[in-house]
């Protein structure tokens, strides 16, 4: 049988994010065991469309530029203050997964030499990422632009989707999704938006406002945490034995390499 949604999760994510996330129940399978069954569950339609199909629109609205980046910092400072306690066995497990990906990273044949100072930095600093004083948070497999829903006209996020594969990581490993709301892939490489640094600066404003106090020791480990994430997500293949942050699936590597010379 394939990978089933896991309603604990589900339920969590309601617990941390509210009614952005979808209300849903698993009704059961179809078919036997032989034939490779098929899991049936109910959702909620929620409100909104795809990011990536209104984005243009919200470019010719910088106020509704301003409240897409303050919406997506209050998902994310959501997270911030509704962290998962692990046990030191669940801790350790979570390191030793992070190292193994990073070595995974490391053996792509995506990363050139030009990236190698970002693994590095990240090796170097994954023990406080995984120390037990570092948030660990439920964490979206895929956290994109189609996945999050937001109003077209006011920019605010009304729904973020698809938690199949969701698992608890170190906080920030998903901060990819910020470069989405403040450019796009073009035909030569990434692209920022004109107002670009001033969307970051509201981005960081608002996730500040939102999670309360946050020390200067964990924004820098946040910083990490974003660099580690880009370097999982384009450094890596997805597998479905990976829960939260994964690889993308089917992308080129020179694509790849594109995404990351956008951040790192």
């Amino acid at each position: 049988m394939d990978a089933q949604l896991d309603m604990r999760m589900l339920a969590l994510a309601r617990q941390v994010h509210g009614d952005v996330v979808p209300v849903g129940a698993a009704l059961g399978t179809i078919g036997d065991d032989a034939e490779r069954p098929l899991a049936i569950y109910e959702m909620d339609k929620l409100p909104g469309d795809n990011y990536a199909m209104v984005r243009r629109t919200l470019v010719e609205e910088r106020q509704s530029q301003l409240a897409a980046v303050r919406s997506l910092a209050s998902f994310f400072a959501q997270a911030w203050r509704s962290p998962v306690a692990l046990d030191r066995r669940a801790l350790s497990a979570v390191a030793t997964e992070l190292s193994s990906r990073l070595d995974d990273v490391s053996s792509s044949g995506v990363l050139t030499a030009r990236f190698q100072p970002a693994l590095e930095e990240v090796r170097e600093h994954l023990p406080t990422l995984v120390s037990g004083d570092f948030p660990l948070v439920l964490t979206h497999s895929d956290l994109n632009e189609l996945n999050i829903l937001v109003d077209g006209s006011s920019g605010a996020i009304t729904g973020v989707i698809d938690w199949a594969d969701a698992g608890i990581q170190p906080f920030g490993l998903t901060l990819y999704v910020l470069e989405k709301f403040i450019g796009s892939m073009g035909s030569d490489g990434w692209v920022y938006l004109d107002n670009a640094g001033a969307l970051r600066e509201e981005f960081w404003r608002a996730f500040t406002h939102y999670a309360g106090q946050v020390s200067d020791s964990h924004m820098k480990a946040i910083q990490v945490a974003r660099k580690a994430g880009y370097l999982l997500r384009y450094g890596t293949f997805y597998s479905r034995e990976h829960k939260g942050a994964v690889g993308i699936e089917t992308m080129s590597t020179e694509k790849r390499r594109l995404y990351l010379e956008a951040i790192l």
